[in-house]
């Protein structure tokens, strides 16, 4: 008895595709029958929602393609002029290569919005006025600036959220004559991290 219902569990379980059923002998337990025949009728119903929903499901499948993301710091102390690009020269992350610390300039490669994010670190006394520029110095998308008068080493953060087409650059640009503290101590590496821009893909449209 034992031995017929393994067979018929497993000719249930593991049997052809189609509309599954059972077939018994007349020694069959009263109990196990109404067990088989209920557990038949719930997986022939599941299996037709299962198969009404692959139908009907039009889901991509998720995108695993490379996104870009970029982190660059200034490893010197950096003086520019008006409408000079910040140059941003030590890399610390450049996924999908989109960042080029040459000239400190960003290019996407796809339609999309982006985070830009910059840090500046001046020291007492010293201002600075920088903005965020799309493909040309005068089209400014972001501002940061640092006021004289503090009698302290000051640190100043931003970030923005703008939308770029394939091939748009940006990178930070001065509005005033500038000097930004930049450091490439390897013994205090925390040090590095005085000046930073980065940025990131955030949803393609």
């Amino acid at each position: 008895m034992v031995l017929k219902i393994i067979v018929l569990l497993y000719v249930f379980c593991f049997g052809a595709k189609g509309v599954y059923s059972l077939v018994l002998d007349q020694q069959t337990d009263p109990n196990v029958l109404q067990l088989l025949v209920k557990l038949e009728a719930d997986f022939n119903n599941m299996k037709s929602k299962m198969e009404e929903l692959e139908e009907s499901c039009t889901c991509a499948a998720p995108s695993h393609q490379l996104t870009q993301s970029f982190m660059a710091t200034l490893g010197h102390t950096f003086t520019c002029a008006v409408n000079q690009a910040v140059i941003f020269d030590t890399v610390k992350l450049n996924q999908g290569t989109g960042y080029d610390n040459r000239h400190g300039v960003f290019r996407a490669a796809k339609n999309g919005t982006y985070h830009f994010g910059a840090t500046f670190t001046v020291a007492p006394q010293t201002d600075f006025r920088v903005a965020f520029v799309k493909n040309f110095a005068s089209n400014h998308i972001g501002y940061l600036f640092g006021g004289v008068g503090h009698s302290f080493w000051q640190e100043t953060s931003t970030s923005i959220v703008t939308h770029l087409n394939a091939g748009d650059d940006v990178w930070l640009s001065c509005l005033s004559p500038s000097t930004l503290q930049g450091d490439s101590d390897t013994v205090n590496d925390y040090h590095t991290y005085h000046s930073h821009f980065s940025g990131f893909m955030v949803a393609e449209p």
